[in-house]
């Protein structure tokens, strides 16, 4: 805003003034005796009469700068939002997925543990367990590996949360992202 205020100001009267005081003494003359006191004073007046479209020009490209401006925090807005929200879904895909691998671990038990009390019967062969038995042991890793996932965005999430509360901690008057800008 201030841009555009300079640039308006352009076109307004310009005052200007001057005063200057001096005191000279010069022994070498004979016909002026003493020191000699030098006292002026002035006020100048200028405006421009017209500037060949230079100051409406100037003023344009002021308010286009303000909405430009406007333009850019709505965008900055909008990606601090979309990240946020794209945080956020990141950590819960991460926490259901941890979820189900937990699921499907839990009915690889069962499903050996079945055909563990089938071969005991006599219902079932020993392929039936060995199956059951690689399929448990191949579910761990996949738990494992979701649940590092999971933690590993919880931990990214909370870490840029910090950041943010740090921020605001800084700067009462921040934004509900931490970001001064967002109100």
């Amino acid at each position: 805003m201030g841009r555009y205020a300079e640039e308006r100001a352009a076109v307004l009267p310009q005052v200007t003034a001057t005063g200057t005081v001096g005191r000279s003494q010069d022994e070498t003359q004979l016909f002026v005796p003493g020191p000699q006191d030098v006292r002026a004073a002035g006020i100048a007046l200028s405006q421009p009469l017209y500037t060949w479209g230079q100051v409406g020009a100037a003023i344009r490209a002021a308010r286009y700068g303000i909405l430009t401006a406007a333009d850019e925090l709505r965008i900055a807005r909008q990606a601090v939002y979309r990240d946020v929200s794209a945080t956020f879904y990141d950590v819960l895909l991460a926490k259901e997925l941890n979820r189900i691998a937990a699921q499907n671990l839990e009915q690889k038990i069962l499903h050996q543990d079945e055909a563990r009390r089938k071969l005991a019967a006599g219902v079932a062969t020993e392929y039936d367990l060995l199956a059951a038995e690689v399929g448990v042991e191949n579910a761990r890793p996949e738990l494992i590996r979701t649940g590092i996932s999971s933690g590993r965005r919880e931990i990214s999430s909370s870490f840029s949360w910090g950041l943010r509360r740090k921020w605001m901690e800084r700067d009462p008057k921040a934004g509900p992202h931490g970001l001064p800008f967002l109100r």
